[in-house]
């Protein structure tokens, strides 16, 4: 039998915000963060008229806050019931500095893929690639039911994720290894 955890939240009424910019806004952040930058607004801004295509890519430079803008915008789709949401990373340090960068911002994330916050959509999920994309990978390749779905997901430095995933599935054989020969 499989839970439908999204009756759970069936009956709340409360109609929870979705432009980023006024999720920032409401969240019980540290006070470093006194306001997204110009950059960061723009792209929200752009983000948020476009939420409801599929396939969305943002760009950023490197240190303008992607992060923060990751965050706000699965936070986005949480409150519009487009969960479970997931953050995904190309290594595991990533994962520390992006759980830290949620906490000082008052976002709830989450490392287990089988927490009941997550599952909800009351969590972000945050993981790298490899959790993703594996031939064991709880997203899409288990026995029936077993499949947890994405409503949501960012794809942080999708650059260096894609090299891992294209290094994951690569056969490499020495050259004295009894299948090169054949193989060759």
């Amino acid at each position: 039998m499989v839970l439908d955890l999204k009756k759970l939240k069936a009956g709340n009424s409360s109609k929870k915000q979705t432009d980023p910019r006024k999720i920032f806004t409401t969240l019980k952040r540290n006070p470093r963060f006194k306001r997204p930058s110009d950059e960061q607004g723009d792209v929200l801004d752009a983000w948020y008229e476009v939420r409801t295509q599929e396939n969305v890519t943002l760009k950023m430079n490197t240190g303008s806050g992607k992060t923060i803008v990751g965050l706000l915008c699965l936070q986005s789709c949480l409150n519009e019931s487009k969960g479970p949401a997931v953050y995904v990373v190309p290594d595991n340090f990533l994962i520390t500095q992006v759980v830290a960068e949620a906490g000082d911002l008052g976002i709830a994330v989450t490392e287990d893929v089988e927490s009941a916050n997550f599952l909800s959509g009351e969590a972000i999920l945050v993981i790298n690639v490899w959790k993703l994309f594996n031939g064991k990978s709880k997203f899409g390749v288990g026995q029936g039911n077993s499949q947890i779905r994405i409503g949501s997901i960012v794809i942080d430095d999708a650059h260096a994720c894609l090299a891992t995933v294209a290094d994951q599935f690569k056969i490499k054989l020495s050259g004295d290894h009894p299948a090169y020969g054949p193989l060759l």
